[in-house]
C-alpha cells in the first residue's frame, strides 16, 4: 500500500470541490453569515462539523447506490426540489420588500448567534439533497476504494469542504461593503432566489428525464 494514498485523497478532494460552486441554501447561508461578520466563524463551523458527521455516516455504512433504493431516492429528490423552491420564493419575496432586506448589512437570519446557528442547522439537516449529495454519494464513491484507505478519501473530501464553508463565509464578508446599499441587497436577494429556482428546475428536469428513460 502507498505510504500516502494520494489517489483516494485526490478523488475525495475533487468530489468535494465539485460542490463548492453549487448554488443552494447552504452556500447562500454562508454568504449571509459573512455579511453578518460577527457570526461568520460560528455558522461556518456549525456547517463544517455537520459535514464531518454526514461524511462519517456515508463512509461507515450508507454505501449503497441510490439506484438500489429508487423509492427513497425519488422521495429525497422531490423533497429537495420543494426545499429549493421554498427558499427561492422566500428570497424573491424579500427582494420585493420596500424595507431593507438586511438591517445595517446584517442578514435577517443572522441578527443573533442563536438565529444564525438555527438557520445553518436547518439548511443542513433539513435539506434532503444533503443526504443525496453527501451521505449517499460519498458512501457510493468511497466504496470503490479499499476499506483501509476510505478514510483518506473522506479526508480529501473534507479538505475541500473546509474551503467551501470558510471560503463562502469570507466571500460574504468581502461583499459586505458592496451590498451596503439597500437596492443592491434587494438585487442580491432576487438573484439568489432565481438561482435557487433554477437549481430546482434543473433537478426536476433530470428527474423527469430519468423517468422517461426508465
Amino acid at each position: 500500500m502507498d505510504v500516502f494514498p494520494y489517489h483516494a485523497a485526490g478523488s475525495g478532494f475533487l468530489l468535494g470541490a465539485s460542490l463548492i460552486f453549487s448554488i443552494g441554501p447552504q452556500n447562500l447561508a454562508l454568504i449571509n453569515a459573512g455579511l453578518a461578520r460577527d457570526n461568520m466563524l460560528l455558522v461556518a463551523s456549525i456547517g463544517y462539523l455537520s459535514e464531518i458527521l454526514l461524511v462519517g455516516i456515508g463512509l461507515m455504512g450508507f454505501q449503497a447506490s441510490p439506484g438500489a433504493y429508487p423509492g427513497i431516492s425519488a422521495a429525497l429528490h422531490l423533497l429537495g426540489i420543494l426545499f429549493l423552491v421554498f427558499y427561492g420564493v422566500c428570497a424573491i419575496r424579500r427582494s420585493l420588500q420596500r424595507t431593507p432586506v438586511m438591517d445595517d448589512g446584517i442578514a435577517a437570519s443572522c441578527r443573533t448567534r442563536w438565529n444564525a446557528a438555527v438557520s445553518m442547522l436547518a439548511v443542513t439537516w433539513l435539506n434532503p439533497l444533503v443526504y443525496v449529495e453527501i451521505v449517499l454519494l460519498v458512501g457510493l464513491v468511497a466504496s470503490a476504494f479499499e476499506t483501509r484507505i476510505r478514510l483518506w478519501f473522506g479526508a480529501g473530501f473534507l479538505l475541500a469542504s473546509a474551503v467551501r464553508f470558510y471560503g463562502w463565509s469570507l466571500t460574504g464578508q468581502v461583499l459586505r461593503s458592496w451590498l451596503g446599499h439597500p437596492a443592491r441587497r434587494r438585487q442580491f436577494a432576487m438573484i439568489s432566489g432565481c438561482l435557487l429556482l433554477g437549481s430546482a428546475a434543473m433537478l426536476a428536469a433530470r428527474a423527469a428525464h430519468r423517468l422517461v428513460v426508465v
